[in-house]
């Protein structure tokens, strides 16, 4: 899948899973983690998956209260991806 589809899956999902619980936490976190792993290492549209990460970070902040040091790190590899893009 590619990656941007499965930033707008996760932020889906987001619409549904309103409440923080630690399952619903602990999926936020891997699928934010292997967005953010496979924009690192190159794969296919990773600047465009991490724009839309960062989107759903907000929403996950606004929503669960949690999130800032994610989007963060969201943010810091879109700015080496687009580093390395020029």
């Amino acid at each position: 899948m590619p990656l941007p589809d499965r930033a707008r899956l996760l932020g889906r999902w987001l619409d549904t899973h309103k409440t923080n619980t630690p399952a619903n936490v602990k999926h936020w976190l891997y699928q934010h983690n292997w967005l953010v792993y496979g924009a690192r290492y190159g794969w296919w549209h990773g600047a465009e998956a991490l724009e839309i990460l960062i989107k759903v970070d907000r929403r996950v902040e606004a929503l669960w209260g949690v999130g800032t040091v994610s989007e963060s790190q969201a943010r810091a590899t879109l700015a080496a991806v687009r580093a390395k893009a020029r």
